[in-house]
Parts: structure tokens; sequence; C-alpha cells
């Protein structure tokens, strides 16, 4: 349910990373450092928010993958400093509401998929 700094530590040369259809609730601040993961799939897991700190940990990351997690909300705060150009936030179950700005600072964002989410 949780990854620890250092799990993928020593994976420098890791370009896709698929953690989908576990049960994450928690991703530490630092299990990124030093990966150049180009395609990141966190779908369909238990995280109730964006695990921000960890994604700004990411350089290289092209897509981002956050399908069908209970994410309730989103907030400007939950993207800043992420580098993608693809960022999928679909059939998330109980997402109600986005936040104006939260997508702002995706400067580098081609590709934005928000579908089948039943409450928003």
């Amino acid at each position: 349910s949780r990854l620890i700094d250092g799990t993928f530590g020593h994976l420098t040369k890791l370009a896709i990373l698929d953690l989908s259809h576990n049960s994450l609730m928690r991703i530490e601040d630092n299990v990124f450092v030093g990966m150049n993961i180009s395609h990141l799939d966190l779908g369909y897991n238990n995280l109730r928010k964006i695990p921000s700190l960890p994604l700004r940990k990411l350089t290289a990351a092209r897509t981002l993958v956050l399908d069908g997690n209970p994410l309730h909300t989103l907030a400007p705060e939950d993207f800043t400093r992420v580098r993608t150009e693809f960022l999928s936030i679909s059939k998330c179950p109980h997402l109600t509401q986005i936040a104006k700005g939260s997508f702002a600072s995706l400067k580098d964002l081609k590709t934005l998929t928000l579908n089948g989410n039943p409450e928003l």
C-alpha cells in the first residue's frame, strides 16, 4: 500500500513504470529521485490525493496516468512543477471538483483526458 524512498533508486535507465491496479495509498517524497521515467501509470490504486511531491522529482515523465483513483478534488498546488505532456484523470468515481487554475502550471501539457468521472 506504500512506496518507500529507495524502492526504485537503482533503476536509473527505466523508461516505463506501470504501477496500476495495486493498492497504493501513499508514495513517499523521494521514491522517483534520479529516475528517467517517460511513462508513469498510477491508475486504479487507492490514491486519495495527487502525490505532488514525488511527481515533481520526475523530470522526464511525458505521460502520467492517474485514472480510477478515489480522488475527490484537484487543486492548483497538485501539479505545481510537474512536467508532463499527457495527463489522464479518468474514471475516478469520487472526483467532484476541479479548482480554478488546477492545470495552469502544466506548461508542457499537450493532452488532457478527463472522462468517465461520474460525480464531476
